[in-house]
């Protein structure tokens, strides 16, 4: 699972184009989990001979920094959105290790910090909430 948290700020509009940098927190929480076939048919057999799976946990930090465009008309009612965001994650720190529940892997495993590009696209519908407008007014 990924969290990204941006602020934007529109730096150039030219009519219904924007350019905007980009500067957010990334948090990633990693569950690895890896299995094996297992030929046990009844679940009293399995519970006795769990050594089937393993469970690994990961989580890392960093900075996402970048640039987006946008094709939208933010001065009228309702538009619709185009946005197009390039972006690349700076990790905090050196890295940090994989943990499992079930297992003491911390002296041997290795140091991860998942830098990346991202991009992302996204389309949709604005509107812009203006008091007083009839079926604004419902929300």
């Amino acid at each position: 699972m990924t969290v990204n948290l941006f602020l934007n700020y529109h730096l150039f509009r030219k009519g219904s184009f924007t350019f905007y940098p980009i500067l957010g927190l990334s948090m990633t929480d990693t569950n690895l989990i890896a299995s094996k076939q297992s030929s046990v048919t009844d679940v009293n057999s399995l519970l006795e001979n769990p050594g089937t799976s393993v469970n690994l946990q990961h989580f890392s930090g960093g900075l996402l920094t970048g640039f987006g465009v946008a094709l939208a008309e933010h001065w009228v009612e309702s538009t619709g959105i185009f946005r197009l965001k390039f972006a690349y994650r700076v990790p905090f720190g050196k890295g940090y290790g994989w943990e499992s529940f079930f297992a003491n892997i911390e002296p041997s495993s290795p140091l991860d910090n998942f830098p990346y590009f991202f991009i992302q696209f996204e389309m949709g519908v604005l509107a812009n909430w203006k008091k007083g407008d009839p079926w604004m007014d419902k929300f």
